[in-house]
């Protein structure tokens, strides 16, 4: 196995959300925490039969100290921001909709996680820095879809099986060197902030941390394999009705040794595909 797993598999109507992390050989044989963190989340407007998807990754600098804590702050921040907006101000079913989700509102919400990570790192006694993270978002709605980053990762889309291949949403940030980036506690962090929107929804999204990309992502082309991710999600949707934690497939998938000969970095991977059905919603799965 490539470190340690942990696998998430999410019944949420009108999305099969497939989520796992798997801590990379070096950090596991060093006996150290993995940097990456990922939230993944489903909320819906009682009534209206409108939904929202949320996603989001982060990866912790491997220089800083602390980073797998800068990248569980910044996904902890992202959910209380987003969730703080749909259900404390009790906006109702106008949130569910594309004008809503404003290039303002989602910088403010980046801007947000870089200060609860500045208070977190006092708190820890360190510096903002010795918690850099990447932080990548995709907030998918019925008929929009809002993608933003700040770092690296991989964020992707496939519209329908007419189109039949996957799209980058935001191509990585990377800087003159190899493995190179920015982050959120960078002095031009948020200024290197990108958001893309998208006036209607995609069947399939994916959001991943950098770690996985040596299989899915060519990076000479900038594009996504579709002819590996199209085939991985027909897998997990085939048998979506049996897999239960701990045992499913995109857990065992990073674990396996084939993907540790290729990738041994910390891998975090979010798929999440909408089902071609309307599932009546019950409101009671949102969360994991």
């Amino acid at each position: 196995m490539n470190g340690s797993t942990s696998p998430h598999v999410v019944p949420a109507a009108p999305w099969r959300i497939f989520a796992a992390n798997v801590t990379g050989r070096q950090h596991a044989a060093r006996q150290e925490p993995g940097q990456d963190r990922f939230d993944v989340w489903t909320r819906f407007a009682p009534g209206s039969g409108r939904s929202i998807l949320v996603a989001a990754t982060a990866d912790g600098a491997g220089s800083a100290a602390k980073s797998w804590a800068g990248a569980w702050a910044a996904c902890r921040s992202i959910r209380q921001s987003i969730d703080s907006v749909l259900i404390e101000e009790r906006l109702g079913a106008q949130a569910f909709h594309a004008h809503f989700w404003t290039d303002e509102l989602i910088e403010r919400f980046f801007r947000t996680a870089v200060r609860r990570i500045v208070r977190w790192s006092r708190a820890v006694n360190a510096a903002p820095q010795d918690l850099a993270t990447t932080l990548n978002l995709a907030l998918i709605g019925e008929d929009f879809a809002r993608f933003a980053r700040i770092g690296d990762g991989i964020l992707g889309y496939y519209l329908n099986d007419s189109d039949g291949e996957w799209h980058v949403a935001i191509a990585p940030d990377t800087g003159e060197f190899a493995g190179e980036t920015s982050f959120l506690t960078s002095s031009d962090g948020c200024e290197r902030l990108r958001i893309v929107s998208l006036d209607h929804a995609p069947r399939r999204v994916l959001v991943a941390t950098d770690g996985i990309g040596p299989i899915l992502f060519d990076s000479r082309a900038g594009a996504i394999h579709s002819r590996f991710m199209n085939p991985l999600f027909e897998v997990l949707e085939r048998n979506w009705g049996e897999m239960t934690s701990p045992d499913d497939r995109l857990a065992r998938f990073l674990g396996s040794e084939r993907v540790a000969n290729v990738c041994s970095d910390d891998l975090t991977v979010v798929m999440a595909s909408r089902f071609e059905g309307r599932p009546e919603v019950d409101e009671s799965s949102e969360d994991r």
